[in-house]
């Protein structure tokens, strides 16, 4: 499907324009049939793509040290804790969250550890909401599923105000103002 206008989702941070790299995953995809990651970047490696910029304006060690971050990133993700691993009602539990510290930057920290932190752990509560809207927008016009999108609505509003809470009470124990997040 060929659409008028591509844009980034908010926080996104690349060079090409949104348009640039929209059109020419189109034309990737209308070639091949699909769009892959290896031809996006082998369609890039001509000087005069309008990608070229995006993919190889840094020399390849540089390139290389971001795959390897990205690649332990997903690792991260992809781990789980497995809880009474011996018992039959053993569980799986997300063993890293990601989070942004005040003080440590972007990173990732044990959920145990988030949860203890009321401040972390609003922030864990609130990406999983933002991620909930996220598929919501997402499959909006793909789906037909009015009730599905009731409950995703439901559960966000209901996330999003635990997560007020928790940085209300965070905020009373360093007694500074709450600062909302939008």
């Amino acid at each position: 499907m060929v659409y008028d206008e591509y844009r980034y989702r908010d926080g996104s941070r690349f060079r090409v324009k949104a348009q640039v790299a929209g059109e020419a995953i189109a034309a990737i995809e209308a070639r091949d049939g699909i769009a892959t990651a290896a031809a996006v970047v082998e369609d890039a490696r001509d000087e005069a793509s309008g990608m070229h910029d995006e993919f190889f304006r840094d020399d390849d060690g540089v390139w290389a040290q971001r795959g390897r971050e990205e690649h332990a990133r997903h690792l991260m993700r992809s781990l789980f804790r497995v809880e009474n691993p011996n018992d039959t009602a053993e569980t799986q539990v997300q063993e890293w969250v990601h989070i942004e510290h005040p003080e440590l930057g972007s990173g990732y920290m044990n959920t145990r550890a988030a949860i203890s932190d009321d401040e972390r752990w609003a922030q864990v509560l609130e990406d999983a909401a933002a991620g909930l809207r996220m598929w919501q927008a997402r499959f909006d016009r793909l789906s037909n599923l009015p009730g599905l999108f009731v409950a995703i609505d439901a559960a966000a509003k209901m996330i999003e105000g635990k997560a007020a809470k928790l940085r209300n009470k965070a905020a009373k124990k360093t007694r500074r103002p709450v600062a909302a997040k939008v």
